[in-house]
């Protein structure tokens, strides 16, 4: 049972977390997004048109605990699609940087284009790595104290 616990968290470190997103918009007679995301082991992309009328949003969700969560959207009337999460200390004032970039190709008379990147920091994944290396220690000395022979008695 332990054996599966460790094999899972690696499974889970290794398609779950995602690396980052891209998004890069192109206006010239309509409105082009394509947006990117990318784990280690997969890379999805999806293409979006939106109308004359799109717009880059940012929406905070407070956590109980810990920092703040920090999405882009990209909206066009009643469409509202998920862009981006941003994350770590600066995550807001990225979040904003990017929204403006690509407010300001939405709002352009002329044919524009900007490309946005959003990754998390370096040290999540080294944490995330440790812990694994953590847990499989725990799990050895736990597998060794149960799996120790008793000791004979003449």
């Amino acid at each position: 049972m332990l054996a599966a616990i460790l094999v899972g968290a690696v499974a889970m470190a290794y398609w779950l977390p995602v690396q980052g997103y891209v998004v890069a918009c192109d206006k010239s007679e309509q409105i082009f997004c394509r947006l990117q995301r990318e784990t280690f082991s997969d890379q999805t992309t999806w293409q979006l048109g939106f109308g004359k009328a799109a717009i880059a949003i940012v929406k905070v969700q407070p956590r109980r605990r810990g920092a703040d969560r920090v999405f882009l959207y990209l909206s066009s009337g009643p469409q509202n699609v998920f862009a981006a999460e941003f994350e770590g200390d600066t995550a807001l004032a990225q979040a904003e940087a990017a929204a403006a970039a690509l407010n300001h190709v939405f709002s352009s008379s002329t044919p524009a284009s900007a490309r946005v990147e959003a990754r998390p920091p370096a040290y999540l994944a080294w944490l995330t790595w440790g812990g694994i290396g953590l847990l499989g220690l725990f799990v050895l000395i736990i597998y060794r104290a149960l799996c120790r022979p008793e000791p004979r008695s003449n």
